[in-house]
């Protein structure tokens, strides 16, 4: 079995589309999109991934046989620092405070979307009228803090740090992980411990159009890692595609093995400089790009 993760284009995060670069980046992701073998095609129900697998599921006559799914949007959970005050530090000081959002310097919280508020749609209500911080992406730790919490680092020990209680992240991880799991055994492949089961052999593909932190908890979960140390340490550019294949050495075994990590060879092809989205400063007197 093959497994595709492609990442949206260039994001307008403000209104959840693309931008015109974009726009460019997932037409040129089109033009190889027929000789890719998409398979069943998942896609987020975000528009900026919506968008997308738009240009490539005209691109080979799929449009209409896709899914839409809400457990591959972008791995947002909720951490409230008013809440909890003692993770302002994971953040620094230019943690956004509640007066950015309603300043337009952050997008407005009506459009707040996460697991947590997909789970718990009342959860929301904890931010209206608060002074103070809004709700933060929960992988953008900085990482001296990581460095002091070795924990984060663990592939189980990760889910009983403080950060991940206060944030809700393993209701959440285990909200997109069973529906993935899912997806998987219909496909024939059953999770079982740290190995997959195979109860039929399948040499399909299974292409899902989603999100950077989406791509790196599901590949974590795969390699049998934390997530952290992906979301700290991989960028995966703006339509790039992961690439895992099922091997099966062992009659009835299966793991999936990575053969190529954000593959962005259709925008060198095409001459469209990678987006920038999903990294910080390169150097730290870089003012533009912190």
């Amino acid at each position: 079995m093959r497994l595709l993760l492609i990442r949206h284009g260039d994001p307008d995060y403000a209104h959840d589309c693309l931008t015109e670069k974009g726009k460019r980046e997932a037409q040129l992701l089109a033009r190889l999109a027929p000789s890719m073998d998409l398979g069943d095609v998942y896609v987020s129900v975000l528009g900026r991934a919506q968008e997308t697998a738009s240009y490539s599921l005209k691109a080979t006559d799929k449009l209409g046989s896709e899914k839409t799914v809400d457990w591959i949007m972008e791995f947002m959970t909720d951490l409230n620092l008013n809440r909890y005050p003692e993770f302002v530090e994971a953040y620094g000081p230019d943690t956004p405070k509640m007066e950015d959002y309603r300043g337009g310097k952050f997008k407005d919280l009506s459009g707040h979307k996460s697991y947590w508020t997909l789970l718990h749609p009342e959860s929301i209500r904890e931010y209206e009228g608060n002074p103070y911080y809004g709700p933060r992406i929960i992988w953008d730790i900085l990482p001296s803090y990581l460095s002091r919490h070795p924990e984060l680092y663990d592939p189980e020990d990760w889910k009983k740090s403080g950060l991940a209680k206060a944030a809700h992240i393993e209701e959440c991880a285990d909200y997109v992980i069973s529906n993935f799991d899912a997806m998987l055994a219909e496909h024939g492949y059953r999770r079982e411990g740290l190995i997959y089961r195979v109860e039929h052999e399948n040499t399909g593909t299974v292409t899902c159009f989603c999100h950077l932190g989406l791509t790196c908890l599901l590949i974590a979960y795969l390699t049998n890692q934390s997530p952290f140390v992906l979301w700290q340490y991989l960028a995966l550019a703006p339509t790039s595609v992961t690439e895992f294949v099922t091997e099966e050495r062992e009659k009835g075994i299966a793991i999936f093995r990575g053969l190529r990590i954000g593959d962005i060879s259709h925008l060198t092809m095409g001459g469209e400089k990678p987006s920038f989205s999903a990294r910080f400063c390169e150097t730290y007197g870089n003012k533009d790009q912190r």
